[in-house]
């Protein structure tokens, strides 16, 4: 027979295998699938094929790295699975078209707000924040550039702010493109920012990511951000994005709803999906429905100066 377990009360990590190993004490199955962070942070649904006449055994609790772990036994219908996951607030946004629509309208005017939003002398925070970073790094040659959420108009009030750094000719990805070069270039941006903590707050150097990346909090805006410099396809990737929002209203309506689903239910985040791989998922689907048209096409349609950002051809728009 099939049993499902939800699990709360994990502790952070890699924790799949414990999970197994922690049932084997007691009683025989083999594993169907588990869900980790099926609930939200800390939570998971394991379904296990087990004897019937270890039904029984299946105790309320179980120990993983010392933490005491709450097991909840839940119906064996796929689809009451499923529902049972979904956040309270993605069951209220869905009850109805107009619920949906009220909730991405929502988003829809929070989005303006940011991107309008006025801080200090006239400056937006994404501005501050680049010019911080430009200040405090005091090379006139280097160029401070923004992308991201906040650039392509779909940024909510806590949406992190991302910025590239071209410290000479590496925009176009012609000059330290290797991880071990990158690496040593976020280091020497690492030293220098974190001299002014009261600027660069909870600054952190994350050198193993797939691209080297300074992670801190701007103290004077309360903005999240992250710093990389490996080239601008982020930069012209935010433009190409913008264009697609620009062309329908029922695209940047859809991307929204989309973002909300996954962010009520915990679904965007380290180990998990991006926005940014959300978007383009979305994306695809619509290309396919022939609602959007694919970059191939688009690029056709461009008649304007060729430009390539590492060995990727970008115009057009």
């Amino acid at each position: 027979m099939q049993i499902v377990l939800l699990l709360q009360g994990l502790p952070e990590g890699k924790v799949r295998k414990k999970i197994t190993d922690s049932f084997k004490k007691s009683i025989q199955f083999y594993v169907v699938y588990i869900i980790m962070g099926f609930k939200g942070p800390g939570t998971a649904v394991a379904v296990l094929e087990i004897k019937n006449e270890d039904r029984q055994k299946i105790k309320n609790s179980i120990q993983i790295d010392s933490k005491n772990v709450t097991v909840t036994v839940l119906p064996a219908n796929l689809n009451d699975i499923y529902m049972f996951g979904i956040s309270d607030e993605t069951r209220k946004m869905f009850e109805s078209p107009e619920s949906v629509n009220h909730f991405v309208q929502l988003a829809i005017k929070e989005m303006k707000e940011v991107e309008t939003e006025n801080f200090f002398n006239n400056q937006n925070r994404l501005q501050d924040v680049k010019y911080d970073v430009q200040r405090t790094i005091d090379r006139p040659e280097y160029q401070v550039y923004s992308f991201g959420s906040r650039d392509q108009g779909l940024g909510l009030k806590n949406s992190d702010c991302d910025i590239f750094i071209d410290t000479g000719d590496m925009y176009n990805g012609n000059k330290l493109q290797s991880k071990e070069e990158q690496e040593i270039l976020i280091k020497k941006l690492f030293n220098i920012l974190k001299e002014h903590p009261v600027t660069f707050d909870e600054l952190i150097f994350i050198p193993n990511a797939r691209v080297p990346i300074i992670r801190f909090k701007h103290e004077t805006t309360g903005l999240r951000c992250d710093i990389s410099c490996r080239n601008g396809i982020s930069i012209e990737n935010t433009f190409l994005i913008r264009k697609y929002l620009d062309m329908d209203w029922r695209v940047k309506w859809v991307i929204i709803a989309v973002k909300l689903w996954a962010k009520q239910n915990d679904l965007i985040g380290f180990n998990k999906f991006t926005s940014y791989a959300l978007l383009w998922m979305t994306l695809y689907v619509l290309m396919q429905a022939d609602i959007v048209i694919p970059v191939a096409h688009l690029q056709q349609l461009y008649k304007g100066p060729k430009k390539k950002v590492a060995g990727k051809r970008n115009n057009v728009y």
